[in-house]
Parts: structure tokens; C-alpha cells; sequence
């Protein structure tokens, strides 16, 4: 008797790392697609990183979000041609699902903040409700989101 392969592949909980734009654009980030990203707090400060670098702005309300989803052991997000695979669908279907809580979120504003003040972003005492209270704080969120013109 032949077994059929696709029974045979074990289910694991896999880590997906998404950026979601204010208005509900979501990039999907799949860490063991990416060798550089060793953990979420990576992914926060890379992407915090990255986006001070690239020196627009204004730049957009967007959170990073940590999910934990069931998938294969193999799963991939997207085939080598490019295309999404059934996998990618299935974590697009639980992100638009509102019943999904992420395992952790964190304001893209925030992780930039932590970034540019040496701070770990994920640490209890660096929660949003807290850092909203900073002066300091306040003013980056005002240099983040207004316009920048340049110099001639």
C-alpha cells in the first residue's frame, strides 16, 4: 500500500513576522525565509532601521505584528516563480481575520523611537502607554510624520 505523501508532512507552529499599514496594505515577512532575522526583535529593529535610513517622509501609521501560525514544516510563502502559495493564503485569511490576535504588535513609530534612543523596544517599560508620556517621544512622532522638503 502506498502512502500518500502530503499526510506525511509534519505540522509545526511557524513564525510570520507582517508590516500593516494604516490602510490595511499587509507585507508578509516569513523569518525562515530570511536568514538575517533571528527573532521579532530583530524584524522590529531592522525595520525601524531601514526606515530612518530611507529619510522619507512623512512616514505612514503602521504596526509590526508577530504571529504564530500552524503550517508544514516545508511551507513556503511564495513559490520560486514568485507566485503566493497556499500557505501565504492561509496567513493572509487569519491577518484579515479580526478574531486572530497577533502574539505581540508594536507601532512602527515606537520601534523607531526605541531604535534612535539605543532602547530595547520590546521590553516592558518601553510599552506605548508609556513612551506616549515622553516629551521626547512626542517630538520624534512630529518629525516622523510631517512633510520634509528638500534643500536646493
Amino acid at each position: 500500500m502506498k502512502k500518500n505523501k502530503k499526510s506525511d508532512k509534519r505540522h509545526v507552529m511557524r513564525d510570520v513576522y507582517v508590516i500593516l499599514t494604516g490602510n490595511d496594505h499587509a507585507m508578509i515577512v516569513a523569518p525562515d525565509n530570511n536568514a538575517r532575522l533571528k527573532n521579532f526583535g530583530d524584524f522590529v529593529t531592522g525595520f525601524a532601521e531601514h526606515t530612518l535610513d530611507t529619510n522619507r517622509r512623512p512616514i505612514p501609521e503602521t504596526s509590526l505584528l508577530h504571529y504564530r501560525i500552524k503550517g508544514t514544516e516545508d511551507a513556503q510563502m511564495t513559490y520560486p516563480n514568485g507566485e503566493w502559495t497556499p500557505f501565504a493564503d492561509h496567513v493572509y485569511s487569519i491577518i484579515n481575520d479580526r478574531n486572530s490576535p497577533a502574539e505581540m504588535s508594536i507601532p512602527l513609530y515606537d520601534a523607531m523611537y526605541c531604535y534612535q534612543m539605543g532602547i530595547d523596544p520590546l521590553a516592558p517599560e518601553n510599552e506605548h502607554d508609556k513612551l506616549v508620556s515622553n516629551p521626547v517621544y512626542m517630538a520624534c512622532i512630529a518629525d516622523y510624520i510631517s512633510e520634509r522638503r528638500e534643500s536646493n
